[in-house]
């Protein structure tokens, strides 16, 4: 599995808000792109997974809005993981497969962003 594999941006997504809603803080999209570790991925990409996310039902709270200008991506201060994204994130292979490739540094990474995001 590539690090710019959709299954596991796909993962670290609902791990970053699971996380967020878990722990009271308000997810930023600055913020979660840091939690991807993609500083390269295309944002017309991003926003193709997030409206699968969002279509899917797995969360919600994030809007899309793709004009001639670009793609506006953001998240309110609700965006949260439904209970299908959480079910999906925990009981889904690829999922699982996603979570190993992730490994601890991106559980480390995210325990970061979030210590520090609390702190503001």
């Amino acid at each position: 599995m590539a690090k710019d594999d959709m299954h596991l941006i796909i993962y670290k997504i609902l791990m970053y808000l699971y996380e967020c809603n878990k722990n009271g803080k308000v997810p930023t999209f600055s913020d979660m792109f840091t939690a991807i570790e993609l500083p390269t991925i295309p944002k017309s990409y991003l926003a193709q997974i997030l409206l699968e996310l969002v279509d899917g039902g797995y969360i919600d709270g994030c809007s899309v809005t793709v004009t001639k200008e670009g793609t506006m991506i953001s998240l309110s201060d609700m965006a949260r993981v439904t209970m299908a994204g959480a079910d999906y994130l925990y009981e889904n292979s690829s999922m699982r497969k996603a979570s190993k490739v992730a490994g601890k540094a991106f559980e480390i990474l995210l325990s970061g962003i979030l210590s520090v995001a609390m702190q503001k």
